[in-house]
């Protein structure tokens, strides 16, 4: 076992930390260390620890089968900046909690943990300012990559697939973003509970539940994702609270392709097509415009109250709404559509409907 305590400025490289009774490697009340470059296979707690430290640069290291606790663990430390390693088979990949602060992790990629890949926070304490950038987390037993209880975090540009629980999961997480992740075959795609969060421009894909759930998860913004091939829906709002779904493409999704469970929402300018039912509505006060509806199964399935479905297009100028809507619902007017040819005229001697 290596252990690191009151150091500064220190370099761990190039070290086989490996079938230790404890941690790997332990870094304790220290800053500006560097953990580079080891191997630590087979310890019975942890690969790699950082115990009220700051400063730390934990980087391309190879962690596998940590049994008590984890790959890499951060707790209570400050300007924690974990990069390019790679973590398997461990209890949880990587594990950030106990009031942490400034932490980075980047490029690492975490696969096959028996429970999640990427933790930060608990239920106990707080994380501030969580960067989570340009990971693959993959075929984890719980999560890909789950947040709990923390503040100002920013999940892009990450891939996380094939885990059996969520792709990424955010409790009490406030003011967060999630922004250009890949998020795929998963049992469900992102889930966001008791969280203010801006989810954009995700692609959010093939997973075996529902693409995007928001549970009581108010003044969150869902906008420009692409929400398709779910096997059950692609967009669920239920809980309490209003949010915001914006210039979303939600297609082929086999239940609906918006659910919405809760009053208040606002549905605008989204492309919804060819799910099961394009949006389904169970309560009160929300309101659905700008929206192209249009190939689904069925239109809108509104069993709530005060439904302002007015200005959308639905496929035609003239649609046949008793076989689009089911259900009380305000839909006039709706949007047609107006072609207008550049050039005005045709020269008849010009050939024309050939090539």
């Amino acid at each position: 076992m290596l252990y690191v305590s009151y150091s500064n400025n220190t370099g761990v490289f190039n070290n086989n930390a490996s079938g230790n009774s404890k941690n790997g490697i332990t870094l304790d009340t220290s800053s500006n260390t560097a953990i580079v470059n080891n191997t630590a296979y087979n310890n019975t707690n942890r690969g790699i620890y950082l115990s009220s430290s700051s400063n730390s640069n934990v980087s391309n290291n190879i962690i596998c089968n940590s049994l008590g606790n984890g790959g890499i663990i951060s707790a209570t430390s400050i300007n924690s900046y974990i990069f390019n390693n790679t973590i398997t088979q461990n209890i949880d990949g990587i594990y950030v909690y106990a009031n942490s602060v400034n932490t980075t992790i980047l490029n690492n990629i975490v696969s096959n943990n028996m429970n999640n890949g990427i933790v930060v926070g608990d239920t106990a304490s707080s994380t501030v300012n969580n960067t989570i950038a340009y990971n693959t987390a993959k075929n984890n037993t719980y999560q890909g990559i789950r947040l709990i209880n923390t503040f100002n975090s920013i999940i892009t540009n990450n891939t996380a697939s094939n885990n059996k629980d969520n792709g990424i999961v955010l409790l009490t997480a406030l003011n967060s973003t999630i922004t250009n992740n890949t998020v795929s075959n998963n049992a469900n795609g992102i889930n966001l509970a008791s969280s203010t969060t801006n989810v954009t421009n995700n692609n959010v894909s093939n997973n075996k539940g529902t693409g995007i759930t928001l549970t009581s998860s108010s003044n969150s913004n869902i906008t420009n994702n692409t929400v398709s091939n779910n096997t059950q829906n692609g967009i669920i709002v239920t809980g309490t609270g209003s949010s915001t779904l914006k210039n979303n493409t939600v297609s082929s999704n086999t239940l609906s392709g918006v659910r919405l469970e809760n009053s208040d929402n606002y549905v605008n300018n989204n492309s919804i097509v060819n799910n099961g039912v394009g949006i389904s509505i169970y309560a009160a006060n929300n309101t659905l415009n700008y929206n192209r509806i249009y190939q689904n199964n069925l239109g809108l399935n509104n069993t709530g109250s005060n439904t302002n479905a007015m200005y959308n297009w639905w496929g035609s100028n003239n649609p046949n709404f008793t076989s689009l809507i089911t259900g009380v619902v305000n839909y006039s007017p709706w949007l047609y559509m107006i072609i207008t040819a550049d050039p005005m005229s045709i020269n008849k001697t010009e050939p024309f409907g050939y090539g």
